[in-house]
């Protein structure tokens, strides 16, 4: 018989996979939007090298952090079907929690670059007026 705190993990984690794919639903709508503000400090700064190779750096990190959520989504995928189809196997859980420690590195990580991505984006815009 399954123990009754095993049957909560499993729903919670269920529960938790789910929230995660919505976040990362929402950081790649957020990666959309910076890099539309991206095509706009371009466009206002044509000529500015400097300003120029930020873009490609922060173009090149977006493409990173994107790639970084397709793993990130394929591997709650199987977490998910681990649970389905494996359902007794003890290291389930352990992996989750590992996953879950990793998954708020990658948050913490974005945050950090959304910060340093918006005070670049401020200081290289074109000014209205």
């Amino acid at each position: 018989m399954k123990n009754i705190s095993d049957i909560e993990d499993k729903k919670f984690i269920h529960i938790e996979n789910t929230e995660w794919v919505k976040k990362l639903d929402f950081y790649e709508d957020k990666i959309n939007f910076f890099q539309g503000e991206l095509f706009e400090v371009m466009k206002s700064n044509p000529e500015d090298e400097k300003t120029n190779s930020h873009v490609e750096n922060y173009r090149m990190l977006f493409i990173e952090k994107t790639n970084q959520i397709k793993d990130l989504r394929t591997r709650i995928a199987e977490s998910e079907h681990h649970f389905v189809s494996a359902p007794e196997d003890k290291t389930l859980v352990p992996a989750h929690h590992k996953l879950r420690a990793h998954m708020h590195d990658w948050e913490d990580n974005f945050e950090v670059l959304k910060i340093n991505f918006m005070k670049f984006a401020a200081d290289f815009a074109t000014p209205l007026g």
